[in-house]
C-alpha cells in the first residue's frame, strides 16, 4: 500500500478524536462506534467495525486491533496496548497524533520541494524534440507529437508506481535494503533521505519510551517505523546486544550503523537522565538537515534540466541555421 500524506492526515484526526473523547469520559466502545458512523473511509469502517464487535463481546482493544490485520502499523498497536494496560490510552492516542501529524509535515514539505522540479521534467519532455513541435505547427502532425509523449508518460509512471510499491510494501525488505543503498550513492539526495530517516526513527522513540513501552521493543519498533531497511537491521543487531547485557548506547555504538552526533548525544541522554531531551534535539537536528538539504537539491535540479533545455536548444538553433545556410550556398 502507498502511503499518502492525505492518509497520514486520516491518522492525525482520527487518534485526536479518540483522545478528545476518552479524556471527555466517554467510554471507549462508545468512542469507536461514534468514529465508525462518522468516518468515510472504507478501510476505517471496516476496521471500526470489527473493534466495535470484539469490545461488545467484553474483549480487550489489543484482541480487537489484532483481529483487523494490517490495519495499523505495528507502532501503533503497541502503543494503544501499552495505554490500555497503564490505563492511559487517552496520552498515548495523544503522542500517536503528534506523531502521525509530524510525519504528515515532513511527507508535505517533501512533496512540495520536488513538485517543481518535477513540473521541469514534464515541461522538458513536452518540449523536446523541437523537431515534432515543429512538424505539429508546420504539417499539423498531431498524432506524431502526442503519441511519443503519451507513451514516455505511461511507462515513466508505471515504473514510478512499481518503485512506489516495492519500496513501501511490507514484503520487500531486500528490495528496499537494495533501493536505499542505490539512492544513499546519490549526492545530496542520499544524505537528505538518511536525515530525514535519523528524524523519525528519534521521533517514533520518544513516543514509544513515553508510553511506556520496553526500551528493545521500543528500538525495533522504531527502526521500522524509520522507513530505513539499514537501521532496522541496525536495531536487530543491537537487540541482541541488549539482551546480552549492553546498554542501549552501547549497543548502537557498536553497530556503526548510526552517525557520531547521533550516537554522542543518545548516550549522553542515557546516562544522565535525559534522554527524551537527546531525543527532541536529535529529532529537530535531522529533520532540518534534511530539509536543508531537500531545499538544496529541489533549487540545483530545476537549474540542471534548465541548463540541458538550453544546450539542446542552442543545438537544434545552431543545426537549423547551418543548414539554413548550407541550402542558401548551394543554391548559387
Amino acid at each position: 500500500m502507498i502511503i499518502t500524506p492525505g492518509q497520514i492526515n486520516r491518522f492525525v484526526e482520527f487518534y485526536h478524536q479518540v483522545a478528545h473523547m476518552l479524556q471527555a469520559g466517554i467510554p471507549l466502545p462508545k468512542v469507536i462506534e461514534t468514529l465508525r458512523n462518522a468516518t468515510g473511509s472504507r478501510g476505517f469502517r471496516k476496521a471500526l467495525t470489527i473493534i466495535r464487535a470484539e469490545l461488545q463481546q467484553g474483549g480487550s482493544l489489543e484482541g480487537a486491533l489484532a483481529q483487523t490485520g494490517r490495519w495499523l502499523p505495528r507502532f501503533d498497536i503497541a502503543l494503544l496496548t501499552a495505554g490500555e494496560k497503564s490505563g492511559r490510552l487517552d496520552e498515548c492516542a495523544i503522542i500517536l497524533s503528534d506523531y502521525y501529524r509530524e510525519r504528515y509535515v515532513m511527507a508535505r514539505d517533501v512533496i512540495r520541494r520536488v513538485a517543481y522540479p518535477v513540473f521541469i521534467v514534464f515541461f522538458a519532455v513536452m518540449l523536446f524534440p523541437p523537431s515534432s513541435l515543429v512538424a505539429l505547427i508546420k504539417e499539423g502532425d498531431l498524432a506524431g507529437f502526442i503519441l511519443p509523449k503519451l507513451k514516455f508518460a505511461a511507462v515513466t509512471g508505471g515504473i514510478v508506481l512499481l518503485l512506489l510499491w516495492l519500496g513501501q510494501s511490507r514484503r520487500s525488505d531486500w528490495w528496499r535494503s537494495i533501493w536505499e543503498l542505490l539512492l544513499h550513492r546519490i549526492p545530496v539526495l542520499g544524505k537528505a533521505r538518511r536525515a530525514l530517516a535519523l528524524a523519525r526513527l528519534s521521533l517514533a522513540l520518544d513516543a514509544l519510551l513515553n508510553a511506556g513501552i520496553n526500551i528493545m521493543t521500543a528500538w525495533e519498533l522504531a527502526a521500522d517505523a524509520s522507513g530505513s531497511a539499514a537501521l532496522k537491521r541496525a536495531a536487530a543487531r543491537a537487540r541482541n546486544d541488549m539482551e546480552g547485557g549492553a546498554t542501549p548506547g552501547e549497543a548502537i555504538t557498536a553497530t556503526r550503523a548510526f552517525p557520531e552526533t547521533f550516537v554522542t548525544m543518545y548516550c549522553s541522554g542515557e546516562v544522565s537522565g535525559r534522554l527524551d531531551e537527546a531525543l527532541e534535539y536529535l529529532r529537530k537536528n535531522y529533520l532540518y538537515e534534511s530539509q536543508r538539504r531537500f531545499k538544496t537539491l529541489a533549487f540545483w535540479v530545476p537549474m540542471i534540466i534548465y541548463l540541458g533545455i538550453i544546450m539542446v536548444l542552442g543545438y537544434f538553433i545552431v543545426t537549423f541555421w547551418l543548414g539554413y545556410f548550407d541550402n542558401m550556398l548551394n543554391a548559387f
